[in-house]
């Protein structure tokens, strides 16, 4: 029995090294994956901005076709790009093709993602934090989703503060929020 108390006890001491080794391993391709991931990350920013700007003009001009061949491009690019500005360009841009040309729970379903992104990327721009939540609210007032109006509006007052740049689009979110309260019979 002691002999093999002592036996489990090295080789509990032997996989305790082994997986501190796989672990240290494991560290040093998690660091080379990062390292490869941000240089990919800037080598894209350059040709995905022109697929965005592609992608736009296509929605403009009403070619569908191209529109959608550029979109699902758009798409893959985006599941290797780590830029948050262009993900929410690309979101915004998505919710204008699918209003124009398919789905608008899809077209919400975009609008959502970039207001979310925006308020949960990290650098906050309060004129864009306030704009998608105005065009949004809109859209769904615009469908009579009123309490998802009214939900939207409050989101972008509250995430934002009352900042001389962003005091027009906040007095829009704020009659909006109104217009919402009196159609729900909330005031």
């Amino acid at each position: 029995n002691a002999l093999n108390a002592v036996n489990e006890k090295r080789v509990g001491a032997l996989a305790g090294k082994q997986n501190l080794r796989v672990l240290h391993d494991l560290n040093d391709r998690l660091d080379e994956y990062s390292r490869l991931r941000g240089e990919l990350d800037r080598e894209l920013v350059p040709f995905f901005s022109m697929l965005l700007k592609d992608f736009r003009g296509a929605i403009d001009r009403r070619e569908e076709d191209r529109a959608r061949a550029l979109r699902t491009t758009c798409l893959q690019m985006a599941r290797m790009c780590d830029q948050t500005a262009l993900q929410v360009e690309l979101d915004g841009y998505l919710a204008v093709f699918e209003f124009r040309f398919g789905d608008h729970e899809q077209a919400f379903y975009f609008q959502r993602r970039g207001l979310m992104r925006q308020l949960t990327g990290g650098e906050v721009n309060p004129r864009s934090i306030c704009e998608w939540a105005r065009e949004l609210a809109m859209a769904f007032f615009g469908n009579r989703r009123i309490y998802e109006a009214k939900e939207v509006c409050a989101v972008g007052l509250a995430a934002t503060d009352e900042a001389t740049d962003v005091r027009e689009v906040r007095a829009s979110l704020s009659f909006m929020l109104g217009l919402s309260e009196i159609a729900l019979g909330d005031l």
